[in-house]
C-alpha cells in the first residue's frame, strides 16, 4: 500500500455530498485546506454549545483531485480504510495517554 504519513491542517466541511468540482477543490486546496469532509463542523458545532473539548482525526482513504476515489478497486478501498481505521485508533490512544499525562492522571 502507498500510503504518505499524517499531514495536520485545517478542513473545509461542506454538507453538500459530492457538490464539489475540480475548480472548488483547487480553491480549497490553494486557501491551505488539507482536506474536505462533511461531519467534523457539525459535530464541533455541538461541541462547543456544550462547552465541551473537541478534536478531529480523519483518515483519507481517498483523492478526489487526482481522481483516485474513481480509480480504486473495492479491495483496495477495504485495505485503505483497515488501515485507516487502524491508524486512527492507534493516534487516539496516543493522544489520550499524553493528554492523560499533562493533567496528572
Amino acid at each position: 500500500m502507498n500510503f504518505t504519513g499524517s499531514t495536520h491542517g485545517p478542513i473545509f466541511t461542506t454538507s453538500a455530498l459530492f457538490a464539489e468540482g475540480k475548480k472548488e477543490l483547487e480553491n480549497w486546496y490553494n486557501k491551505g485546506y488539507v482536506a474536505v469532509d462533511m461531519e467534523t463542523a457539525s459535530t464541533f458545532a455541538v461541541a462547543r454549545h456544550f462547552r465541551m473539548k473537541r478534536a478531529s482525526i480523519l483518515f483519507a482513504s481517498d483523492n478526489p483531485g487526482k481522481g483516485s476515489h474513481i480509480l480504486l478497486k473495492e479491495s483496495e478501498k477495504d485495505n485503505h480504510r483497515k488501515y485507516g481505521e487502524s491508524e486512527m485508533i492507534r493516534l487516539a490512544l496516543k493522544i489520550t495517554v499524553k493528554y492523560g499525562e499533562t493533567i496528572g492522571r
